[in-house]
Parts: C-alpha cells; structure tokens; sequence
C-alpha cells in the first residue's frame, strides 16, 4: 500500500468478491462442436465454440489437428477484474494449450493481457491480472487449441469460469487520466 500512495495511486484493493459466472451447465445453442453458439447469462452475451446441448458444454470435436475453440464475451464486463477461474471436468482429447486473451475492445484488436495456463482435466485453473494492468470494462477470450483426428467427437467438459473483482477500501483515484496499458505480457497462470 505505501508504494501505491508514493506512487500517486489512489486506490487500495480488499477482498476479492464473485461478480458474475459463466455457467456451462445452462444449455442452449449449438450440438455441433465447430459452431459458435449465441449465449447469454445475465447482461452479459457470449460466443461459445462447442456443444452447448450439453450440461456441462462440451468444447471439441473431431478430426481436427491443432484447431482453437474459444468462449468468449460480446457484452463488455464493467467491473475491474482481479481473477479469473475455469472449472473443467472430463477431458478426453489432447489440449495443446490453454489461454485467455484481456482485449479493450470486442474485437480483441486492442489486447491489454495474455495469460498461458496449464490445462488439467477435472481441476479448476486460475487467471490472476498481473500487476500494472486495468481490467476494467474488459474483454475476455478463453482459447483452447485442440486436437484429437479420428473420426469422433472428443472434448472438454466446461463447467464455468468465474470473475472476481477486488473490493476498493479507499477513495477513489481524484485523478480521472487513465493509465498507460502495457500490450502483449505473457504470465503464467497459477494452477491451485
């Protein structure tokens, strides 16, 4: 806290609390694996690349090497993130990566941040915003790259990503001039 006040920065952060959930266990959409499925849950819209049939969604395919499927927001997220959490379940096909793109605009021309996390079945995988980064009214894309060639589908079990915010316990910051964003930081995500 004392290097943000000799800093200028005007706001300490408290505890982190839940602000919204992406549930994969709501159905609706698409069955097919390769269509982007319209998804909306609160005030919040969503693209989802997947069977979205399924409870929970099923993120995946078949015949397919080295292919992305994403889960995305269209609908900004107001509120300044602090971490991200993705629950998964079962895994029967290879996850080549996992990440999350931070974009200040829908388009994710404009990437604030690029985190890499460590794909693991039946586990929940954690998103922290690094330091010196604003995700407020942000953008968020989860990637996973895919493959898996026979002629089956195979998939990953998306049971929900939550989003927490920090809590500020202080004044707000008096002077209203955003701060620099830095652009394409990779950090490595912490599994619990």
């Amino acid at each position: 806290l004392f290097a943000m006040l000799a800093l200028g920065v005007g706001n300490a952060w408290g505890a982190e609390s839940l602000v919204y959930t992406l549930d994969g266990t709501q159905t609706g959409g698409s069955q097919d694996y390769a269509t982007e499925s319209d998804i909306t849950q609160g005030d919040i819209s969503w693209k989802v690349t997947g069977n979205t049939t399924m409870n929970p969604w099923r993120i995946g395919g078949k015949k397919i090497t080295a292919v992305d499927r994403t889960v995305y927001n269209t609908t900004v997220i107001p509120n300044n993130i602090s971490k991200i959490t993705v629950e998964h379940g079962t895994a029967n096909i290879t996850v080549n990566s996992f990440k999350l793109i931070v974009a200040s605009d829908a388009s994710f021309s404009s990437v604030v941040s690029t985190l890499t996390g460590t794909f693991a079945a039946n586990n929940t995988i954690t998103f922290e915003r690094p330091d010196g980064h604003d995700w407020t009214k942000r953008y968020y894309k989860l990637i996973y790259n895919l493959t898996y060639t026979p002629n089956s589908n195979k998939y990953v079990q998306f049971i929900n990503a939550k989003f927490y915010s920090e809590e500020s316990t202080s004044e707000p910051d008096p002077d209203p001039t955003p701060d620099p964003e830095p652009q394409g930081i990779t950090v490595k995500a912490k599994v619990p």
